[in-house]
C-alpha cells in the first residue's frame, strides 16, 4: 500500500495540477487505474489526496475500467469508486465537455448496479463519531446515494483543475 506521500508523488507524476510542486523530473508515471484503487481502498488519507481522486478519471476516461471496477467490488468499494467518478463527470458537465461526460456516465452506470446499501466515508474512516454524523447530515445529494459521508462536492474541485 503507498503512503500519503507516494500517492501525491504518483500524482504529481501524472500531471495532477493541485501537486504540481512536488513533481520529480525523470520521475515515471504510474498506472492511473491502480493509484485510484490503492486510494480509494485506504482507510485514512490525507483530504488534499482526496480532492484529487475524481481528477484521475476526468484526465484518463480511458482507465483500465473492468479491472478497476471489478478490483473495486471485491474490495467493498465500489461506491468510493462510483462517487469518485461522479464528481469526474460532474465537473466535465459544468464545462460543456460532452464526450468526457458520456464516457464517465456509462462507467457510473456500471457502478451503479453493483452499489453497495451500506455506509461509508470517503477515506476518512479513523474520523470521531460526532463528525461522521456532521457530514452524514451536511452531505450533499451525490454523497448521499453513494451512501458516503463526506462534503466534497464538484463544486470544491472545479478550481483545482
Amino acid at each position: 500500500m503507498r503512503s500519503d506521500d507516494e500517492i501525491v508523488g504518483e500524482l504529481a507524476s501524472l500531471g495532477y495540477p493541485g501537486f504540481a510542486y512536488y513533481a520529480k523530473r525523470g520521475q515515471e508515471s504510474c498506472d492511473p487505474a491502480e493509484l485510484l484503487l490503492d486510494a480509494i481502498d485506504r482507510p485514512d488519507l490525507d483530504a488534499r489526496i482526496v480532492e484529487g481522486l475524481p481528477w484521475i478519471p476526468f484526465r484518463f476516461p480511458d482507465l483500465r475500467w473492468d479491472w478497476l471496477i471489478f478490483e473495486a467490488e471485491t474490495r467493498g468499494r465500489q461506491n468510493r469508486l462510483g462517487f469518485v467518478v461522479s464528481l469526474a463527470k460532474s465537473v466535465a458537465e459544468r464545462r460543456f465537455m460532452t464526450k468526457l461526460s458520456s464516457t464517465l456516465t456509462a462507467v457510473i452506470g456500471r457502478i451503479d448496479q453493483i452499489r453497495l446499501e451500506v455506509n461509508d466515508t470517503l477515506c476518512q474512516e479513523s474520523r470521531p463519531s460526532v463528525q461522521r454524523q456532521a457530514a452524514h447530515q451536511q452531505r450533499p445529494a451525490l454523497a448521499a446515494h453513494w451512501d458516503l459521508d463526506t462534503c466534497v462536492t464538484e463544486s470544491d474541485l472545479a478550481h483545482l483543475w
